[in-house]
């Protein structure tokens, strides 16, 4: 089984009572009744023929509902969990395929609770008063919350850590990490490093990830999710060369309903709102970004198990056997690091092309999504000082290949169709590590002061201000004095942000000493805007301190620190 960190496609799979109904509408009755239904061998036939590398699939979510007898959910909540033991029976028959299994986990979801059961629990009377899936801060009791989860954690971690690849812990989404903070603990609300803590006591090698807004917690990855009201914008953008790629575990798409969870009937036609080609074209380019899993696609099933919406299945096998023609140059291959895909560009950003490396990094491959009208194409020289040689490509016509002092120049011409034309090049000498490091506004090592809010783009509109840039997020200084400060050791440091006609101006001080005053303001909205780039440091450990000059916006894309 390939590791969990060279995947390039999954699926992620809401199955939660509320939601769930069976082919006819009708819907089950009893959390047994739902359990019993599901057919684990079914699914995991359906799963292979779709050919995912992995799942994502819920352990418990709506109400905290463990899908297994818990003697920890009987012990705070009777009634609440089913007799059988449907994820193990999920766990032995998906991973008898060769696919990985992820566990989903919900341990903040007390606001389904009945009013009962939130005061048992500790989650309190109400809800906080601007957000209802929120507890009320002044009845919450922390310890007792905590006391609940971690020991359904340990339980869950007891039973399964040793038979997963990884789990997920969900947070609440865009607000986080900035509201909600409860003032007696390091934490909101849940203490996610203990549940880190608990999960790799038990199996050091899971993969830890998240739901991502600008925090992962303690968590290793983010997991870019595209949901609800963002999907109708997001496939409404019918450009998958305009899609952006992420750098986190995966990039989520609901290609096939409105919602993580909903599951319409199986009358009618199918409900995909894309077609394959854009999918498996953004799937393939995210996968030369992503540090893990790359695209994972989200549906729910009925309740009998195996049983998806018209179209699911019938679309990912599609997906399965176009990518089946590319196993060497990207299903087995990893993220070039001899030109790397910068996260939170797009295809067209790149020219139409992007790289894998593959076969213990023997070959490098171009991938060519759309070739130039010239058929003239320019790489500029490997970042990793490799060489390239001995071009071969099956659909094209290589009437030039030369290297020049700025990097590779190759003609073409086609010789056969082709959904993606690829080149493979020899690669010769020994790779050397990477010269740069992008730090991205989110990154821990940065502290900032004052008020400074978080920006992200979960769509594709032309008018945000954080379309393309790194990780397609900001952050924002409202401000005169607001400041952010980072330690970094290099020879050089490039400061991005983004452009709008309300940003102001900002001073930049490198070692205490003031090294520029720039201004972020432009009458177009730009993302990814590189605003300063210091004389060279000669190494060193060094301080780079921003502050807002006056009440004016400014923000930071990332910082690119050179070594």
């Amino acid at each position: 089984m390939k590791d969990l960190v060279n995947c390039k496609y999954g699926m992620f799979i809401h199955h939660v009572l509320p939601w769930s109904s069976y082919a006819d509408g009708s819907k089950p009755q009893t959390i047994d009744e739902f359990a019993d239904a599901f057919d684990a061998e079914g699914f995991a036939d359906s799963l292979e023929r779709m050919g995912v590398e992995y799942i994502v699939f819920t352990a418990w979510h709506f109400a905290v509902q463990p899908l297994y007898p818990s003697a920890v959910s009987e012990k705070w909540r009777p009634g609440n969990c089913p007799k059988r033991d449907l994820l193990g029976d999920i766990i032995d028959s998906v991973r008898a395929r060769d696919i990985h299994v992820v566990m989903y986990t919900h341990p903040r979801d007390g606001h389904d609770f009945s009013e009962e059961d939130k005061i048992k629990t500790g989650w309190g009377q109400g809800a906080h008063e601007t957000d209802s899936q929120q507890p009320n801060l002044s009845n919450f009791d922390y310890d007792k919350w905590n006391e609940y989860m971690l020991e359904l954690y340990e339980e869950f971690a007891e039973r399964y850590a040793s038979r997963l690849s990884g789990y997920y812990t969900d947070s609440n989404g865009p607000k986080d990490p900035a509201d909600y903070l409860h003032t007696n603990t390091d934490h909101q609300i849940v203490n996610y490093l203990k549940i880190r803590s608990i999960m790799k006591s038990h199996n050091p090698d899971l993969v830890t990830f998240q739901n991502y807004y600008g925090n992962v917690y303690t968590n290793d990855y983010g997991n870019s999710e595209t949901f609800m009201g963002f999907i109708s914008q997001l496939f409404g953008y019918k450009d998958a060369h305009k899609w952006y790629c992420s750098k986190n575990i995966a990039t989520t798409l609901a290609p096939f309903s409105s919602g993580w969870m909903s599951t319409p009937s199986r009358t009618g036609e199918s409900i995909l709102t894309s077609t394959v080609k854009e999918l498996v074209t953004y799937t393939m380019f995210n996968g030369s970004c992503s540090a893990c899993g790359n695209v994972l696609y989200a549906s729910g099933t009925f309740t009998e198990g195996n049983l998806w919406s018209i179209g699911v299945e019938e679309t990912m096998a599609e997906i399965k056997a176009i990518l089946a023609n590319y196993k060497e140059s990207f299903m087995d291959a990893t993220p070039s690091t001899s030109y790397p895909t910068r996260s939170g560009s797009c295809l067209e950003d790149n020219n139409m092309m992007f790289f894998m490396t593959g076969e213990g990094k023997a070959y490098e491959y171009l991938h060519i999504m759309a070739l130039p009208e010239d058929g003239v194409i320019e790489l500029g020289l490997p970042e990793d000082e490799i060489e390239l040689s001995c071009p071969i490509c099956e659909t094209l016509n290589i009437t030039e290949f030369t290297k020049t002092d700025a990097g590779y120049v190759i003609k073409v011409s086609q010789k056969s169709e082709c959904f993606d034309h690829v080149i493979r090049f020899d690669r010769i000498g020994t790779p050397q590590p990477p010269k740069y490091e992008w730090i991205n506004n989110t990154d821990k090592r940065i502290c900032y002061n004052g008020a400074w809010f978080y920006a992200s783009c979960w769509g594709y509109d032309e008018t945000n201000r954080a379309k393309g840039c790194y990780e397609r997020e900001l952050h924002c200084g409202c401000d005169k004095g607001d400041s952010l400060y980072l330690a970094f050791e290099g020879s050089a440091i490039e400061i991005y942000g983004a452009t709008k006609s309300t940003y102001g101006h900002a001073d930049i001080f490198i070692d205490g000493i003031p090294c520029a005053h720039v201004s972020q303001y432009d009458e177009e909205i730009k993302g990814h805007v590189l605003f300063y780039k210091s004389d060279n440091l000669y190494g060193g450990k060094h301080v780079l301190q921003i502050y807002a000059a006056e009440d004016k916006v400014i923000c930071l894309d990332a910082v690119k620190v050179i070594y």
